[in-house]
């Protein structure tokens, strides 16, 4: 999201209730697995937005480093701001980075210290080549990295499309209302998804509906 009315709304919807969940997610599959995310760790939050989701995992996790990657400058700028406000320590040690997926998926910018846990949030379906998102994990992942991507789902007609828009994006300002039904239309099903990670090699992650 680059252009400042997008920024604008974005930055100004409250998405708390969806972005704690999905951390809660994240924390129940770690518990469960007896893994522990301490101060040698890092998570990294890809597509981060105004970082609102890296903030919530900065103080899930406060011993743990956190990286949010973004190509939006706009977008990192109200990051940086909300930062500088907060009076989370946690949350002022974040690191934002302004990069470029591509750039990434080809080795051009490396993370030299790799993550241990890589979320990412209605992302993929912005990426015109699917592909650069897979290989841009590969690049930045430790180890046994654990993987949580959650986005979208495209719905099987354009009435569909429109019936969620209404459901779900009633209330929200225009620009909101544009975009996420672009944002349907342009999202991956789970048969897609499925044929990308085997096609790259990553079929120990799995795709859920």
């Amino acid at each position: 999201m680059i252009e400042p009315d997008q920024v604008k709304a974005y930055a100004d919807a409250d998405f708390s209730i969806s972005d704690s969940n999905l951390i809660e997610r994240i924390d129940k599959y770690l518990k469960v697995h007896g893994i522990c995310l301490g101060k040698n760790d890092l998570i990294i939050d890809l597509g981060c937005g105004p970082g609102n989701i890296a903030e919530i995992a900065a103080k899930k996790w406060p011993l743990s480093s956190v990286i949010g990657i973004d190509g939006s400058k706009g977008m990192l700028k109200i990051a940086n701001e909300r930062q500088k406000e907060s009076k989370s320590e946690a949350v002022r040690k974040i690191k934002y980075l302004n990069l470029k997926l591509y750039s990434i998926a080809e080795g051009k910018i490396d993370i030299e210290i790799k993550a241990n846990l890589i979320v990412s949030n209605s992302l993929i379906h912005h990426i015109h080549d699917p592909y650069q998102y897979w290989k841009a994990l590969r690049n930045i992942q430790a180890k046994n990295c654990i993987h949580y991507h959650r986005d979208l789902r495209r719905p099987i007609s354009q009435e569909k499309a429109i019936e969620l828009q209404r459901n779900y994006a009633a209330d929200s300002p225009l620009v909101l209302k544009r975009d996420y039904l672009a944002s349907l239309k342009a999202a991956f099903t789970t048969k897609e998804v499925k044929a990308q990670l085997v096609n790259m090699g990553l079929t120990q992650m799995k795709v859920f509906d």
